[in-house]
């Protein structure tokens, strides 16, 4: 309206909320737009063998310039290679950049959010830590929820739209996985998502043969 044309500090700043919560709001969208395809069933996906620590360290690189915005070190702790699950790419990385930004979000300035991918009883198993404020015993059902927080006086701090976990956990379970969470308050949380192992595609096909 040109409110601000004398005072291009006063209009920067505007312009940078507004987009900050243009931002919020597409977020907000997209998550609603998919826990409405998943609540319907009319969620697609598309399986194929993928090389899991390959894309978790495709997912922790595009999530670095988040973390250093942060002050928060993101670093691949540990990764077996050649741990293949059966899954829908691009759903799983929305799952894998659903805990690293809320790894980063929780955790303090300085802190350390560290990955790894490993096989464990047949499992292929991805851990994201935080060293964060951790969350108290007994919240699972608002950690997986719809539209909650833990302590809702944190939500100014820590802004979201309360439904990334419970999308991840729905994208999980559809993968015939689990999720889950250990944490002690005050020193962090560790959330590990469970797949299936498959063999390698290329074995697959001279067993076949």
């Amino acid at each position: 309206t040109g409110a601000f044309d004398k005072d291009p500090a006063r209009m920067q700043e505007v312009i940078e909320i507004a987009y900050k919560n243009s931002k919020r709001l597409q977020e907000l969208i997209n998550d609603l737009l998919d826990l409405q395809k998943i609540e319907s069933g009319q969620m697609r996906y598309s399986f194929d063998a993928v090389d899991l620590g390959d894309l978790v360290a495709e997912s922790v690189c595009m999530m670095h310039g988040y973390a250093q915005q942060s002050d928060v070190t993101l670093t691949i702790e540990a990764q077996e290679p050649g741990v293949w699950v059966n899954g829908d790419k691009g759903r799983i990385s929305q799952v894998m950049n659903n805990l690293l930004s809320n790894a980063v979000k929780f955790s303090s300035a300085r802190g350390t959010v560290r990955v790894s991918v490993r096989r464990h009883a047949g499992k292929a198993l991805v851990s994201v830590a935080d060293s964060g404020i951790g969350i108290p015993p007994g919240s699972r059902d608002l950690v997986f929820g719809t539209f909650s927080q833990v302590d809702s006086s944190d939500h100014r701090v820590h802004q979201g739209t309360g439904l990334g976990l419970s999308i991840t956990e729905k994208i999980v379970v559809a993968h015939g996985g689990s999720i889950d969470y250990d944490s002690t308050l005050g020193e962090g949380t560790v959330f590990t998502v469970a797949l299936d192992l498959v063999e390698h595609p290329a074995a697959a096909a001279i067993a076949a043969a």
